[in-house]
């Protein structure tokens, strides 16, 4: 697994969301509702996208080795 994505999963409830996610996604396409699953799938990404930025350092933003900011 990436860094990334590991960082961002690790944030709390993320993961769980993501499998729930998922899994809807999966039983959308299983019920051939192709547009839902579109849907459910581009909304997915942009709650990750969310999540991984959120993990990302600010530029410009000083902290030390520990994560703490001076």
């Amino acid at each position: 697994m990436c860094r990334c994505a590991a960082e961002f999963l690790s944030q709390p409830g993320r993961a769980i969301q993501s499998d729930r996610e998922h899994h809807l996604v999966l039983e959308l396409i299983m019920e051939k509702d192709g547009d839902s699953a579109e849907r459910v799938m581009r909304e997915h990404v942009r709650a990750s996208r969310r999540a991984l930025l959120a993990g990302l350092p600010i530029a410009g933003r000083h902290e030390g080795p520990d994560g703490a900011r001076p």
